[in-house]
């Protein structure tokens, strides 16, 4: 089991990088934390404002098959 001081040390690994870029950058309105971002070390995605869908983000564009 995970307590409350363990789940505040993941947390914060995970929010390091982005606590101190979020603030300086006004278009963005919302932080993701996605199930990447905790199990594989990905960044959480920052959302801008006017965007509604985080799960496309970083998608790549699918591929077209002839």
């Amino acid at each position: 089991k995970t307590g409350a001081r363990g789940l505040r040390a993941i947390l914060e690994s995970l929010l390091l990088d982005i606590m101190f870029e979020a603030p300086i950058r006004e278009d963005v309105y919302k932080c993701v934390i996605t199930k990447a971002a905790v199990e594989q070390k990905e960044q959480p995605l920052l959302l801008a404002k006017g965007q509604n869908n985080p799960e496309t983000l970083n998608q790549e564009a699918p591929e077209v098959s002839a």
